[in-house]
């Protein structure tokens, strides 16, 4: 049994205002610790992580990167050649076709 109903059960109306106001009390010291706890927790400390260091690509993953760049504008060289050769057929085509 806490002290607030111990106080109500031997029938004293100022000791059970004590308890209640002793009570509340502890709940503000306990309220106001988990408070600052929580506040420790959402600040980083500066000492807890290493410095972050600029990481090197290897010489194999730079000369890939470049390939894949040459690879990517061949590609494209290609594809536009393609496309007016297309262009060009259909045009022909057409006309042969308007010819006859």
């Amino acid at each position: 049994m806490d002290s607030a109903t111990a106080a109500v059960a031997s029938g004293s109306g100022s000791t059970s205002t004590e308890a209640v106001q002793s009570q509340a009390t502890v709940e503000d010291e306990e309220a106001t610790e988990s408070g600052s706890d929580s506040q420790e927790c959402v600040e980083p400390s500066t000492s807890a992580a290493p410095p972050t260091r600029k990481k090197r690509k290897s010489p194999l993953l730079q000369f890939l990167e470049a390939e894949a760049v040459k690879e990517e504008d061949r590609f494209n060289r290609i594809q536009a050649a393609s496309e007016e050769a297309s262009a060009k057929f259909l045009k022909l085509f057409e006309e042969l076709v308007r010819k006859e």
